[in-house]
């Protein structure tokens, strides 16, 4: 946990150093220096006092330091330059996880913007932060609004942006035929000669709305471009995100030692540049191939250190998906009334975060639990709302199965 906070501070000092000249640079230094607390005064004090303050809320100290970087460049920067170090530094803040400070300093950003352009910049990092919450209908009317500004100067790239993102946001309620209509029309609105790494992120989109619906081909395609561009830029986030991506497909295919292997590659990288989003979502896809594979020990442990970091990040949906691995590892050790209880729990949040797919999967999980359990009028229950949740997700792979399995149980 220090390494993330040095990390993090590490960040910020970098991006201060595109903003500020030397002199700026070494005002601010003296100022947060001046500004730490003694340290010196805690060999003074009684170790009965030393014991009560021995608490870490490093997440103060980063608040500070932010609120003090804000206050000098508001100070010594134009507005523009202000609003652009806001934006980015508001990435950091994303990146790192720390989400409720993201959302503040790019609500700045928002309100600070006199540049229409940099509004709708800012209101698409804005989108970005509320989508990563799972608050979906006000990360849509922020898209929305950016969109009609990109629009209105003929920005074609920032459509694209939204298109992409919209896409992304319905991907994630299992709305995948609308999902990819929005993937697709930023792909035809991008032109990849300018950005590829934009141009990557599409693919890797399109590659999972593929690989949810089966067509697996399609997307180990999509998957193979983005990587090959990603590779070449160096950006080790996304290449990270596609390893993660491919690995799923693996699982979806039960080639399951590849599945694994890509899932480690994704952790390494993840480590390695401090990708809690992305180590949050890893561990637990681990976690799950590791109970296909009968380890459901390390399943265990994998899920919890999956659960730890999605709270720290506040990642909503990753906390319901944790919940119904939980719940499978729960039924192996014939607990099933925890298990029952967990994925009644998943199935709550995922219903508040109106996550289609992800309520279809519940529901399929607890209709094989009523099954084991011989409680034959839920099992029909849930199975049915499974099915037609896949239905409206268009999930034609899970449809077929599901549409078997309730033919046999007849």
């Amino acid at each position: 946990m220090e390494n993330n906070k040095q990390e993090f501070q590490t960040d910020i000092d970098s991006l201060l150093n595109k903003f500020l000249n030397e002199a700026e640079l070494q005002k601010f230094n003296d100022k947060i220096v001046q500004g730490e607390t003694n340290n010196k005064t805690l060999g003074i004090i009684n170790d009965f006092y030393n014991r009560q303050l021995k608490v870490d809320y490093g997440f103060i100290k980063e608040r500070m330091e932010i609120d003090r970087a804000i206050t000098f460049a508001n100070k010594n920067l134009d507005k523009k330059r202000f609003v652009q170090l806001l934006m980015k530094l508001g990435q950091v803040c994303t990146s790192h996880g720390k989400l409720n400070l993201a959302y503040e300093v790019i609500n700045k950003a928002v309100k600070e913007s006199v540049n229409p352009k940099d509004r709708a910049e800012s209101l698409l990092l804005l989108s970005d932060i509320h989508s990563r919450r799972a608050e979906w209908l006000v990360s849509i009317e922020i898209l929305n609004e950016a969109k009609k500004i990109f629009e209105a100067f003929g920005d074609i790239i920032g459509v694209a942006k939204c298109e992409n993102m919209l896409g992304s946001i319905f991907g994630e309620r299992g709305e995948l035929e609308e999902a990819k209509a929005h993937f697709i029309n930023s792909l035809i609105c991008w032109n990849s000669g300018e950005d590829k790494e934009m141009a990557a992120i599409i693919e890797g989109n399109l590659g999972i709305i593929e690989n949810i619906q089966g067509n697996y081909d399609d997307a180990l395609d999509y998957f193979c471009r983005a990587l090959e561009k990603l590779e070449v830029l160096g950006s080790y986030r996304r290449i990270a995100e596609i390893k993660h991506n491919v690995g799923m497909l693996y699982v979806h295919k039960n080639e399951l030692e590849k599945a694994l292997l890509q899932f480690d590659q994704c952790i390494n990288i993840s480590l390695k540049e401090n990708l809690l989003p992305v180590l949050s979502t890893t561990y637990l896809s681990k976690a799950n191939v590791l109970i296909k594979m009968g380890d459901y020990d390390a399943a265990l442990v994998f899920a919890d250190k999956s659960m730890e970091i999605a709270h720290q990040i506040d990642d909503k949906l990753t906390i319901a998906d944790v919940y119904r691995t939980r719940s499978s590892i729960e039924i192996q050790f014939k607990n099933y009334e925890k298990a029952e209880n967990y994925l009644l729990t998943s199935l709550t949040l995922n219903e508040k975060l109106k996550n289609i797919l992800n309520m279809a999967e519940t529901c399929l999980q607890l209709g094989k639990l009523y099954e084991l359990l011989s409680i034959t009028d839920k099992k029909e229950e849930y199975l049915l709302r499974s099915l037609k949740y896949y239905r409206e997700a268009n999930a034609s792979e899970s449809i077929q199965k599901l549409e078997e399995m309730l033919e046999n149980s007849i």
